[in-house]
């Protein structure tokens, strides 16, 4: 039996926001390769649409840039640089920050990474992210700690080289 249905709606609030669910165009037991499924929106802004063929169009989930201070566990740097990107889509946080260190002082133990302001990993559990020292392509072990604010990095021996951290984590 053919169906066809569209617009359907509902809507919901809480104390500080409206959702609103549109979506369901299912035409003739089917959907249209191109047609939204379900779309998302809190106080009249879309956030995120479902598309029938599989894809989810993130609205407003732009990336952001930011510059953290790049220090270490142990000592500290001379000369070190950081620039990072990010995006939030609920408690789903992915990151990630290029690091360049052009002279080490007496930097050594862990390279330390902080977070963008305001983000703070999940209290359950530490959470492991990638680590690479791109001059080598050796990989590192990069852990947040629950309740982490920074991703510490574990290169071994701090040298002037260009490291990466990044991932995907659950925050608070």
């Amino acid at each position: 039996m053919p169906v066809s249905m569209s617009n359907l709606s509902a809507t919901w609030a809480n104390t500080q926001n409206t959702y609103t669910a549109i979506g369901f165009n299912v035409i003739n037991d089917g959907f249209a390769a191109d047609s939204a499924l379900l779309r998302l929106k809190v106080d009249n802004v879309e956030k995120f649409v479902v598309y029938a063929n599989g894809t989810i169009s993130g609205v407003e989930t732009a990336w952001s840039t930011y510059t953290p201070t790049i220090t270490s566990s142990v000592g500290s740097f001379s000369s070190v640089s950081g620039a990072g990107r990010y995006k939030t889509i609920g408690k789903t946080f992915m990151f990630g920050v290029t690091i360049t260190v052009t002279t080490v002082g007496s930097a050594s133990g862990n390279i330390v990474v902080p977070l963008p302001d305001g983000v703070t990993a999940i209290s359950a559990t530490a959470q492991g992210v990638n680590g690479i020292n791109l001059s080598t392509g050796g990989m590192s072990g990069t852990t947040i700690a629950p309740n982490g604010t920074v991703a510490q990095i574990g290169v071994g021996t701090i040298s002037n080289q260009t490291y990466f951290c990044g991932g995907t984590i659950e925050i608070q």
